[in-house]
């Protein structure tokens, strides 16, 4: 029997099914928008799908808390596909259901991971956290409509928190969770800092805090050696950097 594909190469083999594929309708974006939405609306499903499914398993609050905030990114993501025009990949919102089968088989794939012990299932959601930074990243430089941009940066923010979350609680329980997607030094630059708000949350303060995430964001797309490096590091997986972002 095979080696189970890691997450990355299962990302791009979802990826490349999506193109090409009568999912996306004529509308005012181009092949790579459409196909960037339909796959995000359907990773943003895995995350909630594995967190639901991990907090039933181990009772922790950190894997509720979080499913929440994945399913208000798939509403916002589901919001875009509306007003573009473009077909929703989910028929079926029931947890682990797919169109994709290739998503299908990646949740399964991390639930029995993740299943192993509590630290194995935090690993996991620090795991995926870091995989949506580095995609919503590369995709963000692909896309000109504005309203899709300012969703990917609130939702690239969003995951930013959530990796600090699941990491903090994996050095608490004395683990250590490494980078795997995005460079070491994004990756030490977000876990180093304070929780970050939208603007509309905080006052002066807050959206201090803000534009400090936005710099850090900023420092996300100038530093390419940092994305290079997140292609390389997929490329060695399974060609997951040219494969996800032909069209998590």
């Amino acid at each position: 029997m095979k080696k189970l594909l890691t997450m990355g190469m299962m990302i791009a083999i979802a990826s490349s099914a999506v193109v090409g594929t009568a999912w996306a309708k004529q509308g005012a974006l181009d092949t790579a928008e459409k196909d960037s939405l339909v796959l995000m609306r359907e990773e943003e499903k895995l995350a909630r799908d594995v967190y639901l499914t991990f907090a039933q398993k181990w009772d922790n609050k950190v894997f509720y808390n979080i499913s929440q905030a994945e399913q208000h990114h798939m509403d916002k993501i589901g919001q875009l596909l509306e007003k573009y025009q473009v077909a929703d990949p989910i028929q079926n919102d029931s947890i682990g259901e797919f169109t994709n089968p290739k998503m299908r088989e990646l949740y399964q794939q991390l639930v029995v991971e993740g299943n192993k012990d509590l630290l194995s299932a935090l690993t996991i959601g620090a795991k995926i956290e870091d995989l949506d930074i580095a995609d919503l990243m590369k995709d963000s430089q692909s896309i000109d409509e504005a309203d899709i941009l300012q969703v990917y940066d609130n939702l690239t923010r969003g995951s930013r928190n959530h990796l600090r979350a699941f990491n903090r609680t994996i050095n608490q329980m004395g683990g250590e969770y490494k980078n795997t997607y995005i460079s070491s030094e994004l990756f030490n630059q977000i876990i180093h800092s304070d929780k970050e708000y939208g603007k509309h949350r905080q006052g002066k303060h807050g959206q201090g805090k803000h534009k400090q995430g936005k710099d850090c964001q900023g420092k996300q797309k100038q530093g390419k050696h940092g994305q290079g490096k997140h292609e390389q590091g997929l490329h060695k997986q399974g060609k997951h950097g040219q494969g996800r972002h032909a069209q998590h």
